[in-house]
């Protein structure tokens, strides 16, 4: 089932969910998928015939933009920001899977540097570079010994297939979206990353901000198969459970519960890939106890 909601001029919501058969209709739990850079919410839609498995309604939500205008830009992040407001009294958790260090303020290590041909490179060609390294799998010296030197950044795995390549290419243009990726997906690659990092020091670092929704469950997770950035954040982020000062600055503090989890295998595309055990995962996360290492 899909539907468009028009939140206001030219910004709409688009939902598609798995919807309630097989359900215990007085009670069960929606899961909803924001989709990342690049790909829309049909990424999804492998996780949908699993969801009553789990009693569980499976949505994906797509904000549809079209204006070009700054102002306009900013006032849908505003509403965006309200409509997610709207879910409180019914959020019980929050999973980030594969979360870049953009989003969270965290400056990238150097090994990780970005080749100086991106900044020159064309459109296409940007989209082509995030669609592999998105895509393709990489094998790491040691996933969990939080030393950067033992996380690979800039070999894909030759001997794999990437995921996705099971689509054509009509199949996949339907749910990529290069022009969003060229555009308004490249917002947070312009704003001051120490924004950033102040708004994550408010949402998981603040004791007087954590009074608001405490029993919300954060989770940061990550596949040990895909790009070491990703795998990088969460080393930090657990450096931070340990001492949030030391990542967030003089300050932040010990307050909202959260975890960090790295899935035994998986890549950015787990869910496509392993749809019924990528959603067994995400709702072990869940647990008292957490999951994975």
């Amino acid at each position: 089932m899909s539907n468009f909601i028009r939140i206001d001029g030219s910004i709409n919501f688009f939902y598609e969910d798995s919807r309630t058969d097989g359900l215990d209709p007085s009670n069960y739990t929606t899961m909803i998928f924001i989709r990342g850079t690049g790909f829309n919410g049909a990424v999804f839609r492998k996780l949908f015939p699993f969801g009553p498995d789990h009693n569980y309604r499976i949505a994906e939500e797509v904000a549809l933009f079209m204006s070009p205008d700054l102002e306009d830009g900013k006032e849908f992040l505003r509403l965006a920001g309200l409509q997610i407001a709207n879910w409180k009294a019914y959020l019980h958790g929050i999973l980030c899977y594969d979360p870049t260090t953009i989003t969270f303020g965290i400056p990238r290590p150097p090994v990780a540097t970005s080749s100086p041909w991106l900044r020159f490179a064309t459109r296409s060609e940007k989209w082509a570079f995030f669609k592999k390294a998105a895509t393709s799998f990489y094998v790491h010296p040691n996933p969990y010994s939080h030393d950067v030197a033992d996380l690979n950044f800039h070999e894909p795995d030759e001997h794999r297939t990437p995921s996705l390549s099971d689509l054509s290419e009509d199949e996949l243009d339907q749910m990529s979206s290069p022009e969003m990726f060229a555009t308004h997906h490249q917002s947070p690659f312009t704003i001051n990353s120490e924004a950033f990092r102040i708004a994550s020091r408010r949402a998981l670092f603040n004791a007087e901000m954590a009074r608001y929704l405490p029993n919300v469950k954060v989770r940061i997770i990550c596949g040990t198969e895909g790009f070491g950035m990703f795998m990088f954040l969460v080393n930090e982020m657990e450096r931070a459970l340990k001492d949030p000062s030391s990542v967030f600055g003089e300050g932040a503090e010990k307050a909202r519960e959260f975890k960090v989890v790295r899935l035994e295998r998986g890549n950015y595309f787990v869910f496509w890939d392993e749809p019924s055990w990528a959603l067994d995962q995400f709702i072990a996360c869940l647990d008292a106890d957490g999951h994975g290492r």
